[in-house]
């Protein structure tokens, strides 16, 4: 998708008049468009033509099928999302089979259901009743998550041009949590949380003479929904029902870490739907591994337009330490300290910690392995082992000498 001049995020945006409140328009020197309360020299006045209308009327609607025994009552649904739904009847009469209260229920994606069959209470006379149905897309019963979102387009920085409850059109229930971000035309738009593609509209005339209005609505798996709003005119790359998949992970530049080790910090896998705050953890889990000098994720399209391929890029650096000391007491003489240690063992992602301490009266050695992911799971697993040695015979008949080993499962 890509981005006209204004992207608006939200559950949902309608543009009201505001004719307390004057838009200027006016265009900079690089080319990026402005909406202001304030003008500008070359600056315009901003009006609205039409408004975003979104139609779901056609897609979830009631069905009477008549029969012999009487009529019976169908709701389908042809979204790419459930949607919860209310059927009330009035004014009924020489019917049976009628609800006591409202019918309620949460009809999922390209389904349908029978609600009601009624019959006439005197065969001879037809039945008389009112239908009125009620829907809201999304299922009620789900709980949000929390989500930190990423920024959902390519480049920037851009500059915040209305916020929430902004006093030109983000006051509306449904839109006062909206956001408007200036940018250039052309600007990249990406989906910010993956999800189902429920509704696209690609083809609105626009507002004013931008061919804005277009949009996108991805109903998320926790139920909740982003629209991508002001899209350019035929530039929309996504189609109702589609869900964006991972077709292949490529990983470059790892000339010492095996691959396993890389991709066991990944939260996504070949197969996956696509979800971009999983591919920003991925990044940062690689990053905390202390591993690389540089780490980068990236998205790029797949083998088809449902197809994401991950490019992951690291930059190798060392991780091993090497640690040498030396001292001199009157009671131990002349000693030595020797410590190696290497975070990333063979590329194997393991630990490995050996210490040597040496002087005339003190001796010790430790050991130490640590599997960080033990079996393929989040286990740490271990072994230690250790020998020391204090002699202090030539003053006591002190002689402490001391060898084992341990295991360690966390």
């Amino acid at each position: 998708m890509l981005g006209r001049i204004i992207l608006c995020l939200g559950l949902f945006w309608l543009a009201s008049s505001a004719s307390a409140l004057t838009i200027y328009k006016y265009t900079d020197a690089n080319g990026v468009v402005t909406y202001s309360d304030q003008a500008a020299p070359g600056a315009a006045v901003f009006t609205f033509n039409d408004r975003m209308v979104e139609k779901l009327d056609t897609q979830v609607r009631l069905e009477t099928r008549k029969h012999a025994a009487g009529e019976t009552l169908l709701v389908r649904n042809d979204l790419f999302a459930p949607v919860d739904i209310e059927l009330k009847l009035t004014g009924v009469q020489n019917a049976v089979g009628v609800p006591d209260k409202p019918i309620r229920w949460v009809l999922p994606p390209r389904s349908q259901i029978r609600l009601a069959t009624l019959a006439p209470l005197d065969p001879s006379k037809p039945l008389k009743y009112t239908p009125k149905l009620r829907h809201a897309l999304g299922d009620p019963r789900l709980l949000p998550k929390p989500y930190k979102y990423p920024l959902p387009w390519r480049g920037g920085p851009f500059r915040l041009t209305q916020g929430a409850n902004g006093k030109y059109s983000h006051f509306t229930p449904k839109g006062r949590y909206a956001a408007d971000i200036a940018m250039p035309e052309g600007t990249p738009i990406v989906a910010a949380r993956g999800g189902m593609v429920v509704r696209v509209e690609n083809s609105q005339s626009g507002r004013g003479n931008n061919p804005s209005g277009n949009y996108v609505r991805i109903l998320h798996d926790d139920g909740t929904m982003g629209v991508y709003l002001h899209l350019m005119k035929g530039s929309v790359n996504v189609r109702e029902g589609q869900r964006v998949y991972i077709d292949r992970i490529n990983v470059v530049g790892n000339t010492r870490t095996i691959d396993p080790v890389i991709r066991r910090e990944l939260m996504l896998t070949e197969g996956d739907a696509f979800n971009r705050a999983l591919m920003e953890r991925s990044r940062n889990n690689l990053r905390a591994l202390g591993f690389f000098k540089d780490v980068k994720v990236e998205e790029t399209r797949g083998s088809a337009p449902d197809r994401s391929v991950i490019n992951v890029n690291v930059q190798e650096q060392p991780t091993g330490e090497l640690s040498v000391g030396a001292g001199f007491s009157s009671v131990d003489s002349f000693t030595v300290n020797l410590g190696i240690s290497e975070r990333n063992f063979r590329g194997r992602g393991q630990n490995v910690v050996a210490r040597l301490e040496w002087g005339s009266l003190r001796q010790q050695v430790d050991f130490r392995f640590t599997e960080p992911k033990f079996l393929g799971r989040d286990l740490r697993a271990g072994f230690d082992l250790f020998h020391s040695r204090y002699d202090l015979s030539q003053y006591s008949s002190y002689d402490y000498r001391s060898t084992g080993a341990g295991l360690r499962l966390s």
